[in-house]
């Protein structure tokens, strides 16, 4: 699945970020896309928008909103 995010970076420019990603895990109607660091936040000072996850179908494209998680603390 695409994982496309609409960002604002630190100069006000607005682009999208277009990463790929797997369904983690479904909790309800809540679905948990797991993708890299860089697709969820492509700079660490840049705003991100609005997120969108793109499912392909057999029935076409579903089209679902998103939100960027923080990623879990791990010890190690």
């Amino acid at each position: 699945m695409r994982v496309v995010l609409s960002v604002t970076d630190q100069e006000g420019r607005s682009f999208w970020a277009i990463g790929s990603g797997i369904l983690l895990a479904v909790d309800g109607e809540v679905g948990y896309v797991l993708t890299n660091s860089h697709v969820a936040v492509p700079h660490p000072r840049d705003a991100v928008d609005s997120v969108e996850v793109e499912i392909p179908s057999a029935d076409g494209l579903i089209v679902v909103p998103g939100a960027v998680l923080d990623r879990p603390r791990v010890r190690t």
